[in-house]
């Protein structure tokens, strides 16, 4: 009896997408994990590798949102997602069988355009099927949770071993078989997202909405929230790409010690992501922000300045991976309750496709450079800035956490 009610739709969705978004960022760091073997059997350089990371990036940012924006105009979002999946699992098949750099980049680049549609689609359909009280925490277990503990976690110990056991290539064969299976839950399970009833004649709900290419932009939270993304995203993949420089060149640990201090990086975001979301639901979006970000700021700091052992630098690489946590909130969250429901994939897969091609395609050439110029410490002043820009901007996002906005209508209204 518990177990059936446990089992609601709003339960099997959010562990259905949980397992499709994972198992996107899987395909997605599959390259990265088996660089190695790739570069070493193709013969291609690390610049060339980066060039396939970046027309990947690219591709994957354009599609988010165009790809959100063709489910909102044709009220498809199961038939987009099922098809997203299933293409892109072939593509990741298919990079097993590239014999030159530029069969790769095309393949990755395509993959790209399958993948990038499926976080403002799956976050919709999860928007639609969740209860008010635990929206955020549910978008947080498939946005963050689930990449960190599939992709980031698992992801390179079964790829490797794979790799070693049978090659490179036969890794990337095996890659379809859980896309498939995939696909067939999505088809028996999802069903296509309506708006729910107690939100149709809500204040928060909006009006109804024609559907337009760049139409979410007039939204106010949008508007900011298409720099604030950038922003995290760009604070976020500055530690990700530079983090383990900095630990080896710069504070001089071995790459032993290096791997076991990023790997905290890793742990706060799988046990913390989720936490950060759930707290938004019960005290705002924007407190719970506030909070994250400063922790943010002192983190960065401390890392680049106080920290004389391993022990208090695990410290601050957690607490700086903690206020990571709010990434979702800003790119999921808010923007999926700050358009009509109709549009809100179209919201979504515009403040993420910004963020990804701006806060990481155009920011981690930035960092490098940076990092040239004035030292690998400038990642973290990097950091410290993006995180100030966002904490001054979210003064002026407009709270959208239904127990908030429902605090504040009743607040508002005439005795």
């Amino acid at each position: 009896m518990q177990i059936k009610k446990f089992w609601t739709y709003e339960n099997k969705t959010v562990v259905v997408l949980f397992f499709v978004f994972g198992f996107v960022f899987v395909d997605r760091l599959a390259l990265t994990f088996l660089a190695p073997f790739v570069t070493k059997d193709l013969g291609i350089s690390n610049a060339e590798l980066g060039l396939v990371f970046t027309v990947f990036a690219i591709t994957w940012s354009l599609s988010g949102y165009f790809g959100g924006y063709i489910s909102d105009k044709k009220s498809s979002k199961k038939a987009v997602l099922l098809i997203s999946v299933i293409a892109f699992s072939i593509c990741s098949f298919s990079t097993g069988l590239v014999m030159s750099l530029g069969m790769l980049l095309i393949i990755r680049g395509i993959m790209g355009l399958f993948e990038g549609p499926v976080l403002p689609i799956a976050q919709t359909i999860l928007r639609m099927a969740s209860t008010e009280s635990r929206r955020a925490f549910n978008m947080a277990l498939v946005q963050s949770t689930g990449p960190c503990l599939l992709a980031s976690l698992l992801g390179p110990i079964v790829l490797v071993a794979i790799a070693i056991a049978v090659g490179w290539r036969t890794t990337f064969y095996f890659t379809i078989i859980p896309g498939i299976i995939l696909a067939y839950i999505i088809w028996k399970v999802i069903k296509e997202p309506t708006i729910p009833e107690a939100e149709r004649s809500s204040l928060t709900a909006g009006p109804d909405e024609k559907v337009s290419l760049f139409g979410t932009l007039k939204y106010k939270n949008i508007k900011l929230l298409s720099i604030i993304v950038p922003c995290v995203v760009g604070a976020y993949i500055s530690f990700i790409n530079f983090g383990p420089l900095y630990l080896t060149e710069v504070v001089q640990y071995s790459p032993s010690t290096m791997s076991i201090v990023m790997g905290v990086n890793g742990l706060s975001g799988l046990l913390t992501g989720f936490a950060i979301a759930a707290l938004s639901d019960k005290f705002g979006r924007k407190p719970v922000a506030y909070f994250t970000l400063v922790i943010g700021i002192i983190a960065a700091i401390g890392i680049a300045y106080l920290s004389p052992n391993v022990v208090i630098l695990c410290i601050f690489i957690f607490l700086l991976s903690v206020a990571s946590g709010i990434m979702c909130v800003f790119m999921s969250v808010i923007p999926s309750e700050s358009v009509p429901p109709k549009v809100v994939a179209s919201g979504i897969g515009l403040v993420t496709g910004i963020g990804e091609l701006i806060g990481g395609v155009v920011g981690g050439i930035v960092v490098g450079l940076l990092s040239d110029r004035f030292g690998l410490i400038s990642i973290f002043w990097v950091i410290v800035i993006c995180y100030a820009i966002t904490l001054y901007l979210t003064v002026f996002v407009q709270e959208t956490a239904p127990v908030k906005v429902r605090k504040n209508n009743q607040t508002a209204a005439p005795l």
